[in-house]
């Protein structure tokens, strides 16, 4: 793009306010840009040279509020958690049940509508814990809330 970046973009659809769901399709592939992707709300990436079956799925799957990224790139979200737990002073919060079952549920990259099916409650009953959650664990999103959540082994990741 010859103005803005698409980082700039996703900054901005984000710091609006405007509700849609992004997914980056970047050449680049290392800790800062893949940081700065999550830091600003994006719930997938994907590298350019990833097949189309990937990338099928993976707009599918942001569509509907889940999270995707390539499996690619694991080695460096588990990198970044790594680092962020060193420099982090561990605070470990409580969380009540409904709490910790939408945590889980995230985690498993079921969307609010999904959530809120098993929890019995409305999706904006989800949204609205989800946006307490974040800002009672000093996350700017989602994506930081899950990393507190597996710094604290609220839930696991799956390294292989």
């Amino acid at each position: 793009m010859p103005r803005i970046s698409g980082l700039e973009v996703l900054k901005q659809i984000h710091s609006e306010s405007i509700s849609v769901n992004t997914l980056v399709i970047s050449m680049e592939e290392n800790n800062k840009v893949i940081k700065n992707v999550i830091d600003a709300g994006a719930l997938g990436f994907l590298s350019k040279t990833g097949d189309w079956d990937e990338l099928y799925s993976a707009i599918k799957k942001v569509s509907r509020g889940e999270f995707h990224y390539s499996e690619k790139i694991n080695p460096i979200l588990l990198e970044m958690i790594h680092e962020h737990k060193q420099q982090t002073p561990i605070a470990r919060i409580e969380f009540n049940e409904r709490e910790a079952n939408i945590i889980h549920y995230l985690n498993e990259g079921l969307s609010s509508t999904e959530i809120g099916g098993k929890l019995y409650c409305s999706r904006a009953t989800v949204d609205r814990i989800r946006q307490i959650l974040i800002h009672r664990v000093g996350a700017k999103n989602t994506a930081g809330l899950l990393m507190y959540a597996i710094r604290h082994k609220l839930i696991e990741v799956d390294s292989s």
